[in-house]
C-alpha cells in the first residue's frame, strides 16, 4: 500500500469523504462536485482509495489542474494498495484504512460515481450541528436512461425526470416507505458518523462474507444503532446516480443475503444487537484500545497478508456464488449440485450451512437439513435463522415439541414484526398451536407423535399460501405485472409458446458452457482454474 498523493496543509477538517474505486471506475466527477461547495475547503477532505494498482489518468489530470490554478488540492489523499489481481475486493477493509487516515471529525463514505449539489457539505455538517449522537445516510436519486453514457454532466433536473425510478416529484420513494426501508432506501449511497464513534464500534467488519457485492456501510449503521446512537435520514439533500454498465458489479463474489442483496451477516448484527464487528481491523483495534502506537505502525497493520490470502478467487468461492445464484431462484437442485463441492473453511461457515440446509429443506429432505443446521448451530447457537430451520424441519417430521422449542428460540434472539421468510418462527408456532388447540394439548408442551396427515397438510399449504401472496402483494405493490423469470424458463422449453416471448432461445441441445457468474458474467476472466459448468442461460 502506497500514498500516491497527500495534501499535508489540510491536517484537520470537519468532514471527510472517502471514496472508493476498485479499478472499476470509468468516470470521477464526484471530485468536480466535491470541490464545488458552499463550504470552505479547508472545513473537509477528501481521500481517494484504489484497492488495486491503477493510477488513472483522469485523477492526475484533476489533481494537476487544480494545483496549477493555485486552488486547494482536488484530492488530500490518494492511496493505492495495490492487492493482486486474483483477490477479489474487499470494501470493508477500504473503509477501515478510511477511518484510520482521516482527519475530519466526521466521517462521510459515499458513492464514488455520485453527482451532488453545492450545499452537500452544507448540510452534513449543519445535520451533525444540530445532535452528534447520530448516524446520518442520505438517499440517492437514481436514473437509469442511457442518454447519460458516458456522463456528460447533466442537470439535477434532467435526472429527476425521465429514466428516474425513485422520485415521486418531492421525495424519494426510499423515504416514504415505512414498511420495508432496509430495501428500498439505498442504505450504500451516503452514510456519515463520527470518526470516533466508528472507532469504538471497531470499524468496519472484515468478515469474509462482506467480500465482493454483498457488503456495505449499512453494516456499520446497524451496529452504531445498537451501540445507541440514533438513526436518522436527510429529507432534503440527496445524491445523484446515472446509469453506467456494471453497476452491479462484474465477476462479484456473493456472501450471504437475504435474497434483496442485504448482507445476512449484517442483518445478524442488527438482530443479535451486536456492537463489536465479527473479524475486527488489528489497526482499528489498535485505535479502539487507545494504545499509544505512531502512524507508521498503524499504517503497517492496516493489511493482514494471511486473511487477505483467504480472498483469492478459487473454484470454492465460484461453486458458493453461483449456488446462491440458483438458491434465490429458487433452483434448489442447481444450488445444492454446487454446494455439495464445497471444502475448507468456508464450508464451515453458519450462514453457508443455514442456506445449505434451507435448500434442502425446500426440496423435502428435512433429515439432511437439520443434520446441517444442528453443523451450523454449533458455530454460531445465536443464529435465528438456523434455529428458525431446525423448528421447521421437526415441524415437518411431526416432533412438534422440538419444534415449538426452537421456534420459541428463534424469537427470543430476533423479534420477527412481519412473517416476510418463507421459513419464519412466528408462523411456525402459530402452527404448532393450532394444532395444539386441535388435540386439546394445553401450550404445546405435550405435544407429540401426532401421525395425522391433514395436519401435515395444513402445514404445506399454509407455507405455499404465504409464499403465493407475498409475491402478488410485492407484484401489485411496485407495479410490476411483467411476466414471472420462472414462468419465461417454462415457456422456452416449450417449442408451441415460445414464438410468443419473442425472445432469443438456443436450442436445448446447444446449452452454452460458460466460466464465472452468471449474472456477473465477464467471460473467461477469472484469473485461476475453474472447469466448465453446464448452466442455463441468463434470464433477467
Amino acid at each position: 500500500m502506497r500514498i500516491v498523493f497527500e495534501n499535508t496543509k489540510n491536517i484537520s477538517s470537519q468532514v471527510t469523504f472517502v471514496l472508493l474505486d476498485w479499478s472499476c471506475r470509468e468516470s470521477f466527477h464526484i471530485l468536480d462536485f466535491l470541490n464545488n461547495q458552499t463550504t470552505r475547503r479547508s472545513q473537509y477532505e477528501i481521500i481517494w482509495i484504489e484497492y488495486y494498482h491503477r493510477e488513472h489518468s483522469e485523477i492526475k489530470k484533476i489533481l494537476k489542474k487544480s494545483l496549477n490554478e493555485e486552488r486547494p488540492p482536488a484530492l488530500d489523499q490518494w492511496i493505492v494498495m495495490d492487492m493482486p489481481d486474483n483477490i477479489y475486493y474487499h470494501k470493508h477493509l477500504m473503509y477501515n484504512i478510511g477511518i484510520m487516515l482521516s482527519r475530519g471529525e466526521i466521517i462521510s463514505i459515499c458513492d464514488s460515481d455520485a453527482m451532488v449539489k453545492p450545499t452537500f457539505v452544507e448540510s452534513i455538517i449543519k445535520t451533525f450541528g444540530k445532535s452528534k449522537n447520530i448516524v446520518l445516510h442520505l438517499d440517492e436519486i437514481r436514473n437509469i436512461s442511457r442518454k447519460f453514457y458516458p456522463f456528460n454532466f447533466p442537470t439535477v433536473e434532467e435526472i429527476t425526470r425521465d429514466g428516474c425510478i425513485n422520485w415521486n416529484g418531492t421525495q424519494t420513494t426510499g423515504l416514504l416507505n415505512r414498511k420495508d426501508p432496509i430495501h428500498i432506501r439505498n442504505y450504500g449511497a451516503c452514510m456519515c458518523a463520527l470518526r470516533e464513534d466508528l472507532i469504538n464500534i471497531g470499524g468496519a467488519d472484515e468478515h469474509i462474507d462482506y467480500l465482493g457485492h454483498i457488503c456495505g456501510p449499512y453494516e456499520l449503521t446497524f451496529r452504531l444503532v445498537n451501540k445507541g446512537k440514533k438513526e436518522l435520514w436527510h429529507e432534503e439533500e440527496f445524491l445523484y446516480h446515472t446509469w453506467h454498465p456494471g453497476t452491479d458489479g462484474l465477476n462479484n463474489y456473493l456472501g450471504p443475503h437475504d435474497g434483496r442483496n442485504v448482507s445476512t451477516r449484517a442483518l445478524q448484527a442488527r438482530d443479535t444487537r451486536r456492537i463489536l464487528p465479527w473479524l475486527e481491523n488489528r489497526a482499528i483495534r489498535e485505535m479502539r484500545l487507545k494504545k499509544p502506537m505512531t502512524k507508521e505502525l498503524l499504517f503497517s497493520q492496516l493489511i493482514d497478508e494471511e486473511l487477505v490470502a483467504q480472498w483469492e478467487v478459487d473454484k470454492n468461492k465460484f461453486l458458493i456464488s453461483f449456488g446462491r445464484i440458483a438458491y434465490h431462484r429458487k433452483e434448489f437442485i442447481e444450488a445444492i449440485k454446487h454446494w455439495e463441492m464445497v471444502s475448507g473453511p468456508l464450508a464451515l461457515d453458519d450462514n453457508f450451512l443455514t442456506e445449505f440446509g434451507r435448500a434442502y429443506y425446500f426440496k423435502s429432505e428435512y433429515n439432511k437439513a437439520m443434520e446441517l443446521f444442528n453443523k451450523a448451530m454449533d458455530i454460531n447457537p445465536n443464529n435465528p435463522l438456523v434455529l428458525a430451520g431446525l423448528g421447521w424441519s421437526h415441524l415437518q417430521n411431526k416432533n412438534f415439541s422440538e419444534a415449538k422449542e426452537y421456534f420459541e428460540k428463534a424469537l427470543k434472539i430476533k423479534n420477527y414484526k412481519n412473517a416476510d421468510d418463507s421459513i419464519c418462527p412466528v408462523r411456525g408456532l402459530d402452527i404448532v398451536r393450532k394444532i395444539s388447540f386441535k388435540h386439546g394439548l394445553s401450550g404445546g408442551n405435550k405435544i407429540n407423535n401426532i401421525s395425522n396427515t391433514a395436519i401435515i397438510k395444513l402445514v404445506q399449504l399454509d407455507f405455499s399460501y404465504h409464499d403465493f401472496k407475498k409475491k402478488i402483494v410485492l407484484r401489485f405493490k411496485n407495479r410490476d405485472f411483467r411476466i414471472p423469470e420462472s414462468l419465461k424458463r417454462k415457456i422456452k422449453t416449450n417449442m408451441i409458446l415460445r414464438p410468443f416471448l419473442n425472445i432469443y432461445y438456443e436450442a436445448r441441445s446447444d446449452k452454452s458452457k460458460i466460466k464465472g457468474l452468471s449474472e456477473y458474467l465477464r467471460y473467461g476472466s477469472y484469473p485461476c482454474d475453474i472447469p466448465d459448468f453446464t448452466i442455463k442461460p441468463n434470464l433477467d
